[in-house]
């Protein structure tokens, strides 16, 4: 593939697939691809240190609830980032930062829009 970089399928698990992308990052970052319950399976277990959503207000159907029955803040999780434009939102999530500032993103899961969210921005006194 142009630009070196290699894809593989792994097909026993989150933890082996994570270890064999370890493996070949050699020191670097891993990013995970996969579908909606992919990511949902790495956050749940707690092995994911950063994650950029990038929300655009425009429908695409009723998809997947990336957040549905998963408690971002108690699995230690905040939005260190947060930018908007008029195409789209985008929201960095790290998990145990100590960001000057909390967010909470409410999702309505039965919204056919996606990026039909409301986001609430705590600074602190």
């Amino acid at each position: 593939m142009d630009g070196g970089t290699t894809f593989y399928v792994v097909t026993d698990g989150i933890f082996s697939a994570l270890e064999r992308a370890k493996e070949a990052a050699n020191g670097l970052d891993i990013r995970i691809g996969g579908g909606v319950d992919t990511v949902r399976q790495y956050l749940r277990a707690g092995l994911i240190d950063e994650m950029h959503i990038a929300m655009a207000p425009f429908f695409l159907g009723s998809g997947e609830s990336l957040f549905s029955g998963i408690d971002m803040r108690a699995l230690g999780y905040q939005c260190a980032e947060h930018t908007s434009t008029p195409s789209a939102t985008h929201m960095i999530f790290k998990r145990g930062c100590r960001c000057r500032h909390s967010a909470i993103a409410v999702i309505d899961p039965d919204s056919d829009v996606i990026g039909d969210a409301q986001v609430e921005v705590q600074r602190p006194p």
